[in-house]
């Protein structure tokens, strides 16, 4: 049977075979690109819809002002950019006794310097009257504590406490020996330190402060009154230092940082409703602030003054009274976002109901929530984060709260913190996905699905 072979001409070969001249090569691209897009745009989609619930859950994430789901942006960015540029951004971790001893505050830090760099404790006071289990001080000498709260002595009519809400008057000349953590279990950047800034308020001229460490001792001159700082840059990291000051000024607080990256200040104020900040010279917090470069400032209050606010006028009035104290922070540190942190769970006994949750608390954290976002702060509930009515009967039976159905015990102050940290960490992941895609992209993606919900 025979077969015929059909071979291609070599004129056909060079001219490319039979292909279609018809065929828009511009068109097969535009074709695969817009496939690419809406993958990468379902994908987008996909992942937006994971934080937009997040942020949405009041249970984990934050409530933000305005529904502003870049919030955040301006600190990340700063904090980001603080290694390249040697700075260090500050955290301003303000609350009460459930903070105290640098819980809560620790984790945080953890989870900022891990991320964005930076070593050391922070903000501390000249005296620690409450021990710190991040680091160990001693101060000696001649001078005076102050504070606006608790049992110090309180300085009148000036309100030149700082931004610590509490100051030591050197009188003549005192020293505080600084000692950073050897305990094996805490976080490895709390164990050194390289930065020691001194700030001050200088009340009468020819202040002297000097810094030993490693065996060597510098001083640095202050001529100048008011309110300022002196730094030592430090060619390597230590775990002491002694810091003297001698003349007459108040020592607001020395930051204990790393060359460069992020600082968490835990400023504990055992009994204190929040109502500290407006007993602040403002002036004086603005100077005070000015010499920090503060980011972010953490706002934790309200679980003092929730067996006190028994109605809707009482509610009415604390929670004016917290405006107040955030527009002040506004106003003084203008450069900072601000997150409320409400109270936690909270429960008593009374004969009719045993063992409950305080009647109003429920409505004392919404009242604060819309508090915080009418003054364009975040809000971050533990009421909400750790169960809700009830929940601190679980957490008392689980070791993660004490018999007073009040307080945090040290292991479930770090379980609230971890949650606190997974909110930042989420809000993280979720600048760091914007930064990739168009803008136009996201604003459409997010409000398609803004519409869905």
């Amino acid at each position: 049977m025979g077969k015929t072979l059909r071979m291609p001409t070599i004129s056909s070969i060079l001219a490319g075979g039979s292909a279609d001249p018809d065929v828009d090569i511009d068109d097969i691209d535009k074709r695969r690109r817009s496939k690419t897009e809406e993958i990468l745009y379902a994908q987008i989609t996909q992942k937006l819809q994971f934080y937009k619930d997040f942020i949405a859950d009041s249970t984990r994430g934050f409530a933000l002002p305005d529904g502003d789901v870049h919030f955040f942006d301006d600190f990340f960015d700063r904090a980001e950019k603080a290694a390249a540029k040697g700075k260090v951004v500050r955290i301003l971790h303000y609350g009460d006794s459930q903070i105290e001893m640098d819980r809560m505050s620790d984790v945080l830090r953890a989870y900022m310097q891990e991320t964005f760099g930076g070593e050391g404790v922070g903000l501390i006071p000249f005296s620690q009257t409450i021990p710190c289990t991040s680091v160990s001080q001693y101060a000696s000498g001649d001078f005076t504590r102050y504070a606006s709260y608790g049992d110090s002595t309180v300085l009148r009519n000036r309100g030149h406490y700082g931004p610590m809400a509490k100051c030591s008057r050197i009188n003549s000349s005192a020293t505080v020996t600084i000692n950073a953590t050897k305990v094996d279990s805490r976080d490895e950047h709390l164990k050194s330190f390289s930065k020691i800034t001194v700030l001050f308020d200088n009340l009468s001229g020819n202040l002297a402060i000097s810094l030993t460490a490693n065996g060597v001792t510098d001083q640095q001159l202050n001529t100048e009154l008011g309110v300022g700082s002196v730094s030592w840059q430090l060619d390597s990291a230590v775990s002491s230092a002694r810091v003297t000051v001698s003349g007459v000024a108040d020592v607001y607080g020395i930051m204990v940082d790393g060359k460069y990256g992020v600082s968490v200040d835990n400023i504990s104020m055992r009994g204190a409703s929040g109502h500290q900040i407006q007993m602040i010279d403002s002036a004086l917090l603005s100077q005070s602030f000015a010499q920090m470069n503060v980011g972010l400032i953490l706002f934790q209050y309200g679980g003092n003054s929730v067996p006190y606010l028994h109605g809707q006028a009482s509610q009415e009035h604390y929670a004016k009274e917290m405006a107040r104290q955030l527009r002040i922070l506004h106003n003084t540190c203008p450069g900072a976002k601000i997150v409320f942190i409400g109270p936690a769970d909270m429960c008593r006994y009374s004969d009719s109901l045993g063992l409950s949750t305080y009647r109003h608390l429920a409505e004392v954290v919404q009242t604060l929530r819309a508090t915080a976002l009418e003054n364009h702060c975040a809000f971050w509930s533990m009421y909400d984060v750790m169960g809700g009515n009830g929940s601190m009967t679980s957490w008392v039976k689980s070791g993660l709260a004490g018999a007073d159905y009040l307080h945090f015990t040290e292991k479930g102050a770090k379980k609230m913190a971890e949650y606190l940290v997974e909110a930042f960490e989420t809000m993280y992941d979720f600048y760091t996905l914007k930064k990739q895609i168009p803008s136009e992209t996201l604003e459409q993606s997010w409000k398609e699905k803004s519409k869905q919900q």
